[in-house]
């Protein structure tokens, strides 16, 4: 009927916009956080990828799977580690096998039931793991805040700014 075509032509429209929008702009902040190895398209394609087999082998046909703030925080993370430690090792293939033994040991978790631990956490084990989140974020602004203040200005300077009005 009709009104069967509008409810799958809404929630068709209100996927694909509330996709895109977040997948353009985390695309972007992956474009410069890797170095242009991960960019807008690989979001886009990977969202897509993992809605699609979601939607074919999942319970639920109209999930959103999105790239989130602590995973870019990791791919930031491994990202520099590659390059600093790694020199020559190609960035995509270092998270490929990341990905890939991340995928084992969440097999043998998921076979040896390990989910029912959980009962066991509270809210003190998820306000740790919020606070190490937040301080990859709270420490990586300080760094980039550190660079661009030691680029544009004098270390003396600030010293002597900072002294002068704190």
């Amino acid at each position: 009927t009709v009104t069967d075509w509008f409810k799958v032509a809404s929630g068709t429209i209100w996927q694909l916009f509330a996709t895109i929008a977040p997948a353009i702009s985390i695309g972007l902040v992956y474009n410069d956080v890797t170095g242009g190895a991960i960019g807008v398209t690989e979001i886009l394609i990977s969202e897509a990828c993992c809605g699609i087999v979601y939607a074919l082998c999942g319970s639920l046909s109209i999930g959103v799977f999105r790239s989130t703030g602590p995973l870019l925080a990791y791919v930031k993370i491994l990202y520099k580690w590659s390059a600093d430690n790694y020199g020559s090792l190609d960035f995509l293939l270092f998270y490929a096998w990341t990905g890939i033994w991340l995928g084992i040991w969440l097999t043998v978790a998921a076979v040896a039931e390990v989910s029912v631990l959980t009962r066991y956490c509270g809210r003190f084990t998820e306000e740790i793991l919020a606070l190490m989140v937040s301080m990859v974020f709270v420490v990586s602004a300080c760094e980039e805040l550190t660079a661009e203040i030691t680029q544009t200005y004098d270390l003396s300077f600030v010293c002597l700014f900072m002294g002068t009005f704190s």
